[in-house]
Parts: structure tokens; C-alpha cells; sequence
């Protein structure tokens, strides 16, 4: 078979790894995730199975490292039994931490600031 000839030359790419700092709105969804997952006593295997992801898609939320589609944002926010809106927004946070101080893990994840 015949290769085609291109009127340009096709470089190969390869991917690096750059870092780019999660966005604030990423961050906090990715607090707010953490938070209501351990307030509904979910693991991320859990959390993913219900969501039908993988956990590695749970895990890259949580860290703030995937851009979220409205769809999945929505698919996150029913599984947790939540709206949309307090998995966007900054409110209650010192309430939860207030209420979560005994538990190290849900005070950790209610008060990382991104």
C-alpha cells in the first residue's frame, strides 16, 4: 500500500509532562468532592463505581488535575446527594471545619486552600 505524501513533514510529538497549577474553581470542587465523600462514608473505588468512572477519575478530581464537564459535574454531584452549587461554592466551609474538627482526614480535606 501506498503512503500519501503530505505537503508538510508530519513531526512526532511527544507529550511532556508540564505542571500546571490546578485553577482555584478546581480545587475547591476537588475539597467540596473530598468533604462529601467522607461525610457519606464512600471510598473513591465506591464513589467511582456509582459514578460508573474509573477510580483514577475520582482520584484526579480530588487532586484538582481533570477539568470536569458540566455532565460529570452533575453525575458527581447526584451521587453524592448534593447540588451542583455546593460543590462549586465556597460557603460553609469553616462550618464544616468547625463541626469536623475530631476527625483529621475531614478537617485536612475542608481546609486545604488551593
Amino acid at each position: 500500500m501506498k503512503q500519501l505524501k503530505l505537503p508538510f513533514k508530519m513531526k512526532r510529538t511527544r507529550r511532556r509532562g508540564r505542571f500546571r497549577p490546578p485553577s482555584e474553581i478546581l480545587m475547591r470542587i476537588a475539597r467540596h468532592t473530598i468533604m462529601y465523600r467522607f461525610r457519606r462514608k464512600l471510598t473513591q473505588e465506591e464513589l467511582a463505581e456509582r459514578c460508573g468512572w474509573k477510580k483514577q477519575h475520582i482520584v484526579r478530581i480530588e487532586r484538582g488535575r481533570v477539568n470536569l464537564l458540566l455532565d460529570h459535574l452533575d453525575i458527581l454531584a447526584e451521587v453524592l446527594n448534593v447540588s451542583t452549587d455546593d460543590l462549586i461554592t465556597e460557603r460553609n466551609i469553616d462550618e464544616v471545619n468547625q463541626r469536623n474538627r475530631f476527625n483529621p482526614y475531614l478537617y485536612r480535606a475542608a481546609s486545604l486552600r488551593g
